[in-house]
């Protein structure tokens, strides 16, 4: 192919192609027609050749097909076949076992499960991004119980979590890097997971996708969005009415189970929620509020929650609130799925095996759009899909 970078895995999917390449952490998502202009660049490699072969399957004239290509070429030049292309900025690892700190600004202790975790709070945007969620699960420390310790803090610009266990009868480790991200926020939505991960040793996550998680009867629903769609409302609303809360924000899928695993942290509730959700939680009035990227936020308490296997995602919803809008659930194809899922913003280890398990499990799931204006609807739509005996995952 023109200007084809050395190595590119190819991962074929119901009504596509996804390309990757083991520098970069990204995954690119090609529909039927440009998986069809790809193979041809593979097989015929001459410009001329392909756009008489791309007119012809796609029966259009060559001019159209010439300018389409054309398109397409600016298109991959700038993403999957960029010479020089990163997902993210670098990074410069400092050495976790030597960081020069002065005395952190907080120390806290919380516990997952029969988990305890000592978190030393470096730098005051991970604490302000951290110490509202986790506040469901601090607890007092108890110096005869074995404890992980986590060192957060900035270095190089960078924010950075370093964990160890606390030695007890002569018992050490060694430190391991958990997080190395260049904004706070991002360090936050990697960390959380890891805790989970911490407190059940040996497990391994297939992805972790920006969505929330809840179950009725059973039946586990994942919930994907970017931010601002509804979901955390939505999520809010469902538990209020019975739904047991798996996670909001972060969903994390255990890799040899595919179970959605509980995350036990605090929802946070934008200001635009907080009279709409009032008559369900009457105690948002007296929350705190909270400052966080220039926006006012109040942190809810999660309430019922399944056991710490978790549950097999039944069905994907993605929720976006439309103000007046008309409620719709909407089937969508494994690709359009593919597709929501890059939106709602997902990682997964970046090597073939693991991306093709992951691409596997998602078109193993049955997913809608669902577009909603109005909660209680909302909630009797998701009640009546998660009852559905028709609702099975589909291949």
């Amino acid at each position: 192919m023109i200007g084809k970078p050395e190595t590119v895995w190819e991962f074929p999917v119901e009504g596509g192609l996804v390309l990757a390449r083991p520098e970069s952490p990204v995954l690119f998502l090609l529909n039927s027609t440009a998986a069809l202009l790809w193979h041809l660049f593979e097989e015929l490699n001459d410009l001329p050749s392909v756009v008489a072969q791309f007119a012809d399957l796609c029966s259009i004239s060559q001019d159209r097909a010439a300018r389409d290509i054309e398109a397409t070429l600016q298109n991959w030049s700038q993403s999957i076949l960029r010479p020089d292309f990163r997902a993210c900025s670098s990074v410069l690892h400092p050495s976790p076992s030597s960081p020069a700190f002065a005395a952190a600004s907080l120390v806290d202790t919380y516990a997952i499960n029969s988990s305890k975790f000592r978190l030393l709070f470096y730098d005051p945007e991970l604490k302000a991004e951290l110490v509202p969620r986790l506040a469901p699960l601090r607890k007092a420390s108890t110096a005869s119980e074995p404890i992980v310790e986590i060192r957060l803090f900035r270095c190089n610009g960078a924010f950075y979590a370093v964990s160890h266990k606390v030695p007890t009868h002569g018992d050490s480790s060694c430190p391991e890097m958990l997080v190395s991200e260049p904004t706070a926020n991002a360090a936050r939505a990697a960390l959380l997971p890891e805790l989970v991960r911490l407190a059940s040793p040996g497990r391994q996550w297939l992805c972790i996708v920006h969505a929330a998680a809840c179950a009725l009867g059973g039946r586990c629903l994942l919930l994907p969005a970017r931010s601002h769609s509804g979901k955390t409302t939505l999520m809010a609303a469902l538990m209020h009415e019975g739904f047991d809360f798996l996670c909001d924000d972060s969903a994390a899928i255990d890799r040899e189970t595919s179970f959605a695993v509980p995350m036990p942290y605090a929802l946070m509730v934008r200001e635009e929620s907080w009279e709409v959700l009032r008559p369900r939680y009457p105690e948002l009035t007296d929350l705190p509020i909270v400052s966080r990227n220039s926006e006012q936020v109040r942190f809810l308490t999660p309430r019922s929650m399944p056991g710490a296997s978790g549950m097999r995602t039944e069905a994907m919803v993605f929720p976006k609130f439309v103000p007046g809008g008309a409620p719709a659930l909407t089937r969508i194809d494994s690709f359009q799925t593919l597709l929501r899922l890059q939106e709602s913003g997902f990682w997964t280890p970046h090597d073939q095996a693991s991306i093709r398990t992951f691409l596997d499990w998602a078109q193993s799931v049955p997913a809608y759009d669902f577009q909603y204006s109005d909660l209680d609807q909302a909630v009797k739509q998701v009640r009546l899909l998660l009852q559905s005996p028709g609702l099975q995952p589909m291949g």
